[in-house]
Order: C-alpha cells, then sequence, then structure tokens
C-alpha cells in the first residue's frame, strides 16, 4: 500500500501542535529535514552528525550509497519561517543533544531506526488530528514530491531532488498534479467564441 502523501498544510498543521521539548525538537528536525529532502526512511535513520555540513544557506547531508546511486551530497535549504527552518531546527537539535551529552560528532543525529520513524509520524499526525491511517516516513517524502508538483516545480527539478533513476517511479508521486492545470482540452473551444 503506498504512502499517503503528508501535504504541506499536514506538515504545518503537525508542527503548529508541537512544543518545545526536548522530543519535540528531535522530531520537528526530523520532519522537516525529512520532507524538504524528500528523504527515504533508511536515509534520515541512517544519518550522523559526520554526515551534516552547515553551509551559507542550507546543509548539506552527505547520504550513502543507494538504490544503485552512488554516496552524495543532499542539499537541504533553509526556510524564512523559523517553525519551518529545518536548518536552523536541527542546529537547535544539535544544542540540545550537546546539553544532555548525548552528542557524538560521528553518532546518529536522531538515534532512531526506520521503524519509529513511522511510528513518531503516526503519532504526530494523531495529535494534530489527522487520521494516521496511511501515514509513515514515506509520508514525508511523498508530500514534499506532491506538493512540489502541484506548485508547477518541473519534474527534472523534482527527478534530481529526489534521487529517483526513473520518471515513471516519480510519476507516482505527482499522480494528478497536472490533471485539470494542463488539461488536454483546454483552450481547444475557446477560440471559436
Amino acid at each position: 500500500r503506498r504512502a499517503r502523501p503528508l501535504r504541506a498544510a499536514g506538515l504545518l498543521s503537525i508542527l503548529a501542535g508541537m512544543g518545545a521539548t526536548a522530543e519535540d525538537v528531535r522530531d520537528r528536525s526530523l520532519l522537516l529535514i525529512g520532507w524538504i529532502g524528500a528523504m527515504r526512511r533508511g536515509e534520515l535513520a541512517r544519518l550522523t552528525w559526520a554526515d551534516v555540513r552547515w553551509e551559507g544557506g542550507g546543509l548539506l547531508l552527505r547520504l550513502a550509497a543507494a538504490k544503485g546511486r552512488p554516496a552524495e551530497d543532499h542539499a537541504i535549504c533553509s526556510m524564512r519561517a523559523e517553525v519551518t527552518d529545518p536548518v536552523r531546527t536541527l542546529a537547535v537539535w544539535r544544542d540540545v543533544t550537546l546539553a544532555n551529552g548525548r552528542y557524538a560528532a560521528d553518532g546518529p543525529v536522531w538515534r532512531m531506526g526506520a521503524p519509529a520513524i513511522n511510528r513518531m509520524v503516526q503519532r504526530r499526525c494523531r495529535e494534530s488530528m489527522l487520521d494516521p491511517d496511511g501515514y509513515s516516513a514515506h509520508s514525508l517524502r511523498a508530500g514534499m514530491l506532491t506538493e512540489a508538483a502541484h506548485r508547477g516545480v518541473p519534474i527534472y527539478r523534482l527527478r534530481d531532488h529526489s534521487r529517483h533513476q526513473r520518471t515513471d517511479t516519480l510519476d507516482l508521486y505527482v499522480r494528478g498534479a497536472d490533471r485539470l492545470r494542463n488539461h488536454p482540452a483546454r483552450g481547444l473551444l475557446d477560440h471559436l467564441l
């Protein structure tokens, strides 16, 4: 069964309901990095602090080789609003882990396996009154790609960002985005009036 895409409105609803506990900071950083990075749950689970490079306008995450692709740097951009900025949120999470003595320069960023990330996404959906059925860690990836497609981002840019090797696989995420906007009959009769 395909994961339901967690669209922007759903993500913002989840973020709005979160507090400032260490768990909230951790989950907020994971949700934002996963969503904005269109990352796979295994990539999120394997990410270590050694893989994170802070750059001027964002982050570069070193992703291990996977799905036939070599290891590569993956860009995460910053956002204007603090509540949606993955760069600032990850910096706050780093500070929390340092303060709690849990930071290790080569240790895992979130200390959560893929199944735990799935459960966290579902719990956060429930807490924000979204029906958690069908949501998982993959919903972050699917949500970003679906949202970007609905906003007209070209498929070649989505493919570069999502690191899909085949566009037919990516088509599953962007299904329906252009059904009405680029309908083949649009305007065909207008010139006759």
